[in-house]
């Protein structure tokens, strides 16, 4: 079986014979005047070129499952966005696949078309969610941190269909990722946090979310996991909480400071199976927003949300001297460099880091 690389019209080509039939498969690259984008185009012509053929050598020895490759992309990603939360990016991206391609083969995937469909992600509307209300006359373009999570999704999709012997390789690892501009995320000082606990929310529910607020703070606990804390979860005597994270299924164990306990503290033994804070897992109430007017009427001009909790939990941390493999470990992340896009380097830190430098003296007697 040969594979070959064909021009034709100015266009390349795989020239091939499969099952007795002869074979004209696009590559997506052109030749032209300029001789070294020719040659760059040649060259990715062949990988492309080896790729196949190593397809069709584990097609033809049983290597890949060949009623898997039949399937279109947008099937095989909803098979796996089957149980996922609305919020998920592989969930999400179904909607991206129906609007660029949606009959397109796994197996027929490029890196070609997988760079086609991140140029599409950089200019497509954001789509209409299926419950929204009305129309929007300007949706607007996707967010480059949207995009990349989106790409990003694509990515693991292909890694699932490589596992599944669908195809032999991603196409995905060929094309860079989408870079996402760094931000400023803001987080709270402790005399912040300590104006914030000063300063009233009414009614029983504002006075919840003021307590699960701080309590995440001291923590480092997601919106999501406070919403389903249970008094099972709390130890009184070790002054911990052991809990499955609801976003990673991840095991924690929090240790919680005597202000952390002060702030759940009840006379009463709650059943195990009680929740911590109950009216903050009921309600309907948009939080967030709830959030906002507290530190705006505390003064403090930054726009706080419940992950901000989380990122001045870790920040504290570090300041306090901790490790960045404990925090992370606290924080219940994968790795270090996910807690670091969490923990804020501080005036404190960079202080404390420049300060560990050498003390040198420089002799100038040669004046």
């Amino acid at each position: 079986m040969g594979i070959y690389v064909r021009e034709k019209k100015g266009r390349l080509y795989l020239d091939f014979y499969w099952n007795g039939k002869r074979h004209w498969e696009k590559t997506g690259l052109t030749i032209g005047s300029d001789s070294v984008k020719n040659k760059a185009a040649r060259q990715t012509a062949e990988m492309i070129r080896a790729d196949k053929e190593r397809q069709l050598v584990e097609e033809e020895n049983g290597l890949l499952d060949t009623t898997g490759g039949k399937k279109t992309l947008l099937a095989f990603t909803k098979e796996q966005a089957q149980g996922l939360g609305t919020g998920d990016h592989v969930y999400r991206l179904v909607k991206y696949l129906e609007g660029f391609d949606s009959e397109i083969r796994v197996r027929a995937v490029s890196p070609q078309w997988v760079d086609s469909f991140k140029k599409y992600l950089a200019t497509c509307p954001i789509p209409k969610r299926a419950n929204a209300k009305k129309e929007n006359d300007n949706p607007g373009i996707i967010s480059k941190r949207t995009q990349s999570h989106l790409f990003k999704a694509l990515s693991q999709i292909l890694t699932l269909a490589v596992r599944d012997r669908i195809i032999p390789s991603s196409p995905a690892e060929s094309v860079k990722g989408i870079t996402v501009p760094e931000k400023i995320m803001d987080y709270l000082e402790a005399h912040e946090l300590q104006t914030l606990a000063g300063t009233p929310l009414k009614g029983p529910l504002g006075l919840e979310i003021k307590k699960a607020f701080i309590f995440a703070c001291l923590t480092g606990l997601r919106i999501s996991d406070l919403r389903v804390l249970t008094w099972g979860q709390v130890s009184r005597t070790k002054q911990q909480i052991q809990k499955i994270q609801e976003k990673t299924g991840r095991v924690v164990t929090i240790p919680l400071t005597d202000a952390a306990m002060e702030i759940i503290k009840t006379p009463d033994i709650p059943r195990h199976d009680s929740r911590v804070f109950p009216l903050l897992a009921e309600t309907g109430t948009d939080t967030n927003k709830t959030l906002l007017k507290w530190s705006a009427a505390a003064g403090i001009n930054k726009k706080i949300g419940w992950h901000t909790a989380r990122r001045t939990n870790a920040t504290l941390l570090l300041e306090a001297g901790t490790d960045i493999a404990t925090v992370s470990r606290l924080l219940g992340q994968s790795g270090v460099g996910v807690t670091l896009r969490y923990a804020q380097s501080t005036d404190k830190v960079r202080k404390q880091a420049v300060n560990g430098l050498p003390s040198i003296e420089i002799n100038e007697g040669g004046k």
